[in-house]
């Protein structure tokens, strides 16, 4: 090879670069600059070896030595874009990806690149406008509709990501995880009849896809079908009888349906496995109210204040439950408590609860000490 020779230099650099031999390759281009100042293709090449190397910072200097030296150097506009989105400079990025769709306003990579950029900063508006300048190029362009469709989602606006997600399935009818998308969607909406439609289309391609089961069950129990959610929960058990989590989630729909000891077994078993839960002792606290086994409630919601004092209500409902044992002093303690701690408005609960006081009273057929009656009673009452 000659040594006075910039093309073999940046020829032999590029192959260095191939071969993932990037110091070499970066010594090869530093030569081609040496013989050649202005050799534009010198600096893409060693700042694309830089980049490699995931050193951002010399990658973008000579990046923009070949910009300078070659303005409409859309190759070197392009890859500084990338080295500053790497290294997290965004607004550099868009500013870049920006100046190549200027150069050239068709340009699809820069539309789609920037708009990922812009998903970053969560700049959703100006991401849905990029990915919908390159749906108007090339309207065929399906996974533009599938990025679009989820920006739609994290601004709530559930019927355009619904419609997207539409256009991909029209596209790639057996593209599973577009209706899997769709069915979150549409339970987001609240649209739960669309939702569990999606999801028994997904389940019909995946039966030993036990989440899509667990999802499912989530979207009858918000419908209020108890029975079918629970069905599916007890699909998910079936197949994995260590997933913890799903009896928790059917012990709550057997709450629901008003099924208290089969809720109590589920958070029974989940205790079991996980006994520093205390969310589910709160849960079995409040089945335990429910059945009026209130000794068991309050052993419940003493061990939930042991491994979370700050949960909310736990002393409210440990203090009702000892007004149903009518032990006075102790459910003026934890009321007083939970009064001050702000959290809950004792006065409200009790009301949406029991009524007043008075209907309490007459229920239980028990009479509550007078600053306990006023301290569960609206001032303006």
């Amino acid at each position: 090879m000659k040594p006075d020779f910039t093309n073999a230099y940046n020829g032999r650099g590029n192959a260095y670069v191939r071969n993932g031999d990037f110091d070499n390759a970066i010594g090869d281009y530093t030569k081609a600059i040496q013989l050649d100042p202005d050799s534009f293709n010198a600096y893409n090449g060693r700042g694309n070896a830089y980049a490699k190397k995931s050193d951002f910072d010399n990658a973008i200097s000579n990046f923009t030595k070949a910009i300078e030296l070659r303005h409409g150097n859309s190759y070197a506009y392009n890859e500084r874009a990338n080295a500053y989105a790497k290294k997290g400079d965004f607004d550099n990025a868009i500013a870049d990806w920006t100046k190549l769709i200027g150069f050239k306003p068709d340009n699809l990579y820069a539309y789609r690149r920037r708009a990922r950029i812009y998903i970053q900063k969560s700049d959703f508006d100006n991401a849905i406008s990029d990915f919908t300048k390159v749906i108007e190029h090339k309207p065929d362009e399906i996974d533009a509709y599938r990025r679009r469709a989820r920006i739609y989602i994290q601004k709530s606006d559930f019927d355009n990501a619904i419609s997207d997600f539409t256009k991909v399935i029209e596209h790639e009818p057996d593209n599973f995880h577009a209706y899997n998308e769709r069915a979150n969607a549409y339970a987001k909406k609240g649209d739960f009849d669309n939702a569990i439609s999606d999801f028994t289309k997904v389940i019909e391609h995946k039966p030993d896809r036990m989440s899509l089961y667990s999802k499912r069950a989530k979207i009858y129990t918000r419908k209020g079908d108890f029975d079918n959610a629970i069905a599916d929960f007890t699909k998910v058990i079936e197949h994995k009888p260590d997933a913890v989590y799903v009896y928790y989630d059917r012990g709550k729909v057997y709450a629901k349906k008003g099924d208290l000891d089969k809720a109590i077994t589920d958070y029974n078993t989940v205790i079991q496995h996980k006994p520093n839960r205390a969310n589910v002792y709160n849960r079995r606290a409040m089945i335990y109210t429910a059945k009026g086994e209130f000794d068991k409630a309050i052993t419940d919601y003493n061990t939930v204040i042991q491994r979370k004092s700050k949960y909310a209500y736990v002393y409210y409902n440990r203090g009702i439950a000892w007004l149903h044992l009518q032990e006075w002093e102790k459910a003026r303690v934890d009321l007083t408590t939970e009064k001050d701690r702000g959290v809950v408005n004792i006065i409200d609960e009790f009301r949406k609860t029991f009524g007043s006081v008075e209907d309490f009273e007459q229920k239980h057929g028990v009479k509550l000490p007078e600053d306990i009656a006023a301290m569960l009673t609206s001032p303006q009452a």
